[in-house]
């Protein structure tokens, strides 16, 4: 069956390519041009595919190194702000915790207990 199927094939491409050329508009030398042409481009094509694949590489290279450079000062830099925001925020949130503790006393202290409203 393998080989029925092998010699199908093989007489199928033959049959076809025949009648592509018996068929064809083209001259032998138009086609060969058109297939030159066409491999020129490709290789054209390639070549400028590779050149922008190497620029993307090394503007993404830059790109990393300029980041390295930056975010490390940067991270330093934010953090000491935070560093000193919740330094500078203590003693308020501190006052407001006082006071907000002192007014839930008086709250409670205002509240009617069961005892005064029997």
């Amino acid at each position: 069956m393998k080989h029925s199927f092998r010699k199908g094939l093989i007489s199928g491409a033959i049959a076809g390519t025949a009648y592509i050329l018996l068929t064809t508009k083209k001259t032998g030398l138009q086609r060969q041009h058109h297939i030159r042409q066409y491999f020129d481009d490709l290789t054209t094509s390639t070549k400028n595919l590779t050149q922008s694949v190497q620029h993307f590489k090394n503007a993404l290279g830059s790109l990393q190194k300029e980041f390295k450079g930056t975010a490390a000062p940067t991270i330093a830099a934010l953090q000491k702000d935070i560093e000193d925001y919740q330094f500078q925020m203590q003693p308020r949130v501190e006052q407001l915790t006082e006071d907000a503790t002192k007014l839930q006393d008086k709250l409670n202290d205002l509240q009617p207990t069961d005892d005064l409203q029997e």
